[in-house]
């Protein structure tokens, strides 16, 4: 089974703009839209799926001040939208789900320089509760954010924590050519350590 998004509407008309899902159940040879219309606003979808069934989107909400957040729990053919909690950032900067039900989202303030206060956030009831994750400093300096992220088991995750000095031009997630040489990038990992 796949499960995949197009955009519709037109910039001309932002209150048209949105995602229809697309379903196949042979393996991508045929494909199904649903009736569903995700309202989007502009910036990254970021979407991540733990099983065949279930998935969790996080985008720009329609007004683009906040996340939004869309979960599946029957192959893309039903979405449920909701907010996240008032106390999350702006910008969700990566998702990664373990199971159905165990997901992770990685998000953050947008500044001016940059970005700042990510957090971590996990869901091990498909999105109806999220529980902050504790991040470390770097040499005192507080992350920046988290990206990418990976979390290959409902117990825990592995990512890339970047302090502010990473991003040359602000507003972008960094890439291999544009880490400063005075930026820190450090692995993090809440994950147990194998025997």
């Amino acid at each position: 089974a796949c499960i995949g998004l197009t955009p519709v509407g037109s910039v001309q008309s932002p209150a048209t703009e949105g995602l229809v899902t697309l379903r196949s159940t042979d393996g991508g040879g045929t494909w199904a839209a649903t009736s569903a219309h995700l309202a989007l606003g502009a910036g990254i979808l970021l979407m991540s799926c733990g099983d065949a069934l279930h998935c969790l989107a996080a985008y720009p909400s329609a007004g683009g001040a906040t996340i939004a957040l869309a979960t599946t729990s029957d192959g893309g053919a039903s979405w449920r939208v909701t907010a996240p909690p008032a106390s999350w950032p702006d910008i969700a900067i990566s998702v990664s789900c373990a199971t159905g039900l165990d997901c992770f989202v990685s998000a953050a303030d947008s500044t001016r320089s940059g970005y700042d206060d990510p957090v971590i956030e996990a869901t091990h009831d498909g999105g109806d509760s999220w529980t902050q994750l504790a991040l470390p400093t770097v040499g005192g300096s507080q992350l920046a954010l988290v990206y990418p992220l990976d979390c290959p088991v409902a117990a825990g995750c592995i990512g890339v924590g970047a302090t502010p000095a990473e991003f040359t031009p602000p507003r972008s997630l960094p890439t291999a050519g544009s880490v400063p040489a005075n930026g820190e990038r450090v692995i993090i990992s809440n994950l147990p350590r194998a025997s």
